[in-house]
């Protein structure tokens, strides 16, 4: 068996199998981006970031219940993942933390 599958790629064998044999090749991550399978889910959607520039993304996390759950998920607002540090002080506020507690937080790099 061994030496037989040998004598072609991995992605040579998934396009000969085709659909009859359930089989797939291990690709890089990289390659996820523009898998036309992913492209065809709508999984990637392209952000931009003050820092960062623009790039490509997950579109959502997670997904539950259906193709609606998946319409309503993408009107949702689209932004870029938050930079390091960037709502520390909105979470830490929200966790009970002073105004002066935060600074020294941040000031002594405890926090971002």
């Amino acid at each position: 068996m061994r030496q037989a599958l040998a004598r072609a790629s991995a992605r040579e064998w998934a396009e000969r199998f085709g659909q009859s044999v359930p089989c797939a090749e291990v690709r890089p991550v990289e390659d996820m981006f523009d898998h036309p399978q992913v492209e065809a889910m709508g999984f990637m959607r392209p952000y931009h970031s003050e820092k960062a520039g623009n790039y490509l993304g997950l579109a959502q996390w997670a997904q539950f219940g259906g193709a609606a759950a998946q319409d309503e998920a993408s009107a949702g607002a689209v932004r870029a993942a938050p930079g390091l540090g960037e709502h520390s002080r909105t979470i830490l506020s929200a966790l009970g933390y002073t105004s002066d507690e935060i600074d020294q937080l941040l000031h002594t790099s405890v926090v971002q």
